[in-house]
């Protein structure tokens, strides 16, 4: 940003800081209003979140001190992703924010200066989102292929599998005509579905001829002990709606049938392919 931006931003955090309790409380009520959050502990962790942002624009921006507001952005991406935030519910939250100060700008700046403010905040607004969007899907790549990378060091054949199951997965749910963001959601949490195959014996899970009846059934719990294992890091988090509690579904449920012969729970028809999830889009 030029220096005249920056100069806008420093006026905009002085009206952000001497409005900071009503600008936190309209986010609130709006957050409320459009049923953005399904908790009391979800909203809030949200505004625990949106609290720290509006602590950093009001102290770094009155400061000029751009750098430091966006070390601010990484540390909320970082709880985001370590909460298990869906991203793209942080956006949504995230444009009721800009929502919540407006009054306040009118009120502080005449219209020509007031066209400048909002155009100058909407610039590092774009900034934010995208600094917390690399900042988020970076950590969750990490852990999601640490995870995924147990599982191939137990089973060699299983990495190939796995990079050809998350092409597969993305392009259905694109054909299905779910958005770029369910897309992406299951192409990067993909790679998890087999990493229960930690928790099989070698003699199973690397015998080259056919596996007997008793070998079989236990092979099959690897969907069980898979989605367990995503479960308890789900338990460890105060907030989980998005990366991995889509993985443990499909951990526990990729080899369901449509004809109900899948397991582990024999699932008929559409539940078997988690279909409602797909209309619903309950993930984002």
């Amino acid at each position: 940003m030029n220096v005249t931006e920056i100069e806008t931003l420093r006026k905009i955090a002085l009206v952000f800081k001497n409005n900071q309790e009503a600008i936190l409380e309209n986010w609130t009520m709006a957050v409320k209003r459009d049923g953005i959050t399904r908790s009391s502990e979800d909203l809030e962790c949200f505004r625990n979140g949106f609290k720290v942002l509006l602590r950093d624009f009001s102290y770094y921006l009155s400061k000029k001190d751009l750098d430091g507001y966006y070390r601010g952005n990484k540390v909320i991406a970082r709880q985001l992703a370590n909460n298990d935030v869906s991203f793209s519910k942080f956006v949504k939250a995230f444009h009721l924010f800009e929502e919540s100060y407006k009054d306040h700008l009118v009120a502080a700046f005449h219209l020509e200066d007031l066209v400048n403010a909002l155009g100058t905040i909407d610039l590092l607004h774009h900034d934010t989102i995208s600094l917390i969007s690399e900042v988020y899907l970076d950590i969750k790549d990490v852990t999601v292929f640490a995870l995924a990378r147990l599982a191939e060091l137990r089973d060699p054949e299983t990495g190939h599998h796995l990079e050809r199951t998350r092409e597969y997965s993305a392009t259905l749910a694109k054909h299905l005509g779910q958005s770029e963001h369910f897309v992406n959601l299951i192409y990067r949490v993909g790679p998890l579905h087999d990493i229960g195959k930690v928790g099989i014996r070698d003699s199973i899970l690397l015998k080259p001829g056919p596996l007997t009846s008793s070998e079989y059934e236990e092979m099959k719990t690897h969907c069980v002990i898979g989605a367990e294992t995503i479960q308890r890091i789900i338990d460890e988090q105060k907030v989980s709606n998005g990366y991995f509690v889509m993985a443990k579904e499909i951990i526990l449920y990729h080899h369901e049938q449509y004809d109900g012969s899948g397991y582990p729970e024999g699932l008929r028809g559409c539940d078997s392919f988690g279909c409602e999830d797909f209309r619903a889009g309950r993930y984002l």
